[in-house]
């Protein structure tokens, strides 16, 4: 990690403390300028994560030798570009599933894209990368995160510039100054084919959504924003459909080995979904 690598980190940090004035200073460091040039191409982004590029700033670099395949994380998508005689998006016949997929490597294919968030992206939008459906209960494929030559050989970002772009824009919100935030806000917008907005909370939190998807960002934003979880709608097929903003289960517990270990931990400390 270099050390705008560390910066963005920070400057996640301070916003979830909600220290605006440092969470903005941080992301400046990492970021440079807020004009767009430091942030990847619409077709480096189509591309399917798999190479870092100017935009990643810290990374892990699965390797064949290092990505213990089915143990990575590149390989819990099953990737492929598009469906042949297909439109893109569209429901796909089980039997063409392999047949007709290009670029396609399988992994476990468990995570999938709800009809509902896929609706979010406007069709110009480069993040918009889901090629298609066979039932859709089971959700979209993915093609955001791609492989190099076999499942798990890809690198995976950790942090990028776009986050500092987000950062910033709330940062700037929270701190009276709407004018910039949108100014932010919008720079990323078009530069990934998306329509602009108004920098709002619920639209910082939505192009949150659209740019760091698969990245490891919803439930913290759930936590930070002091959001309620509600899926609502046929695609949902998780068991839970909605929990209460600030809900314990939103708390991963203490592990047990912990507990065993520190003689200062009693059972009252773990958090109160996860009590015995």
């Amino acid at each position: 990690m270099n050390q705008k690598g560390v910066a963005v980190l920070l400057a996640r940090t301070y916003l979830d403390m909600g220290d605006y004035a440092n969470a903005e200073k941080y992301t400046t460091i990492a970021a440079g300028t807020y004009d767009g040039t430091n942030l990847m191409s619409k077709e480096e982004y189509r591309a399917g994560f798999k190479d870092h590029n100017k935009e990643w700033l810290w990374f892990f670099n699965f390797t064949p030798s290092t990505s213990n395949l089915y143990a990575s994380m590149p390989s819990f998508y099953w990737y492929c570009t598009d469906f042949q005689g297909y439109e893109y998006g569209a429901k796909i016949d089980p039997k063409d599933v392999e047949t007709k997929a290009t670029d396609m490597l399988k992994g476990y294919s468990t995570v999938r894209a709800s009809a509902s968030f896929r609706n979010i992206f406007e069709d110009t939008d480069c993040r918009k990368l889901f090629p298609g459906y066979v039932y859709e209960e089971d959700g979209y494929f993915i093609s955001k995160f791609g492989h190099r030559t076999n499942i798990g050989d890809a690198e995976y970002p950790f942090c990028r510039i776009a986050e500092a772009y987000l950062i910033k824009a709330e940062a700037e919100l929270q701190s009276g100054n709407a004018a910039e935030a949108k100014q932010v806000l919008n720079t990323l917008q078009v530069a990934r084919g998306a329509t602009p907005t108004k920098a709002t909370p619920d639209n910082i939190w939505i192009e949150r959504r659209k740019e760091l998807y698969g990245e490891g960002f919803a439930l913290n934003d759930l936590k930070r924003l002091h959001k309620p979880l509600q899926r609502t709608g046929p695609d949902q097929w998780a068991g839970v459909k909605e929990l209460p903003a600030n809900s314990p289960r939103f708390m991963l517990p203490i592990p047990n080995t912990e507990l065993f270990y520190n003689k200062q931990l009693t059972a009252e400390d773990q958090n109160e979904y996860w009590r015995n």
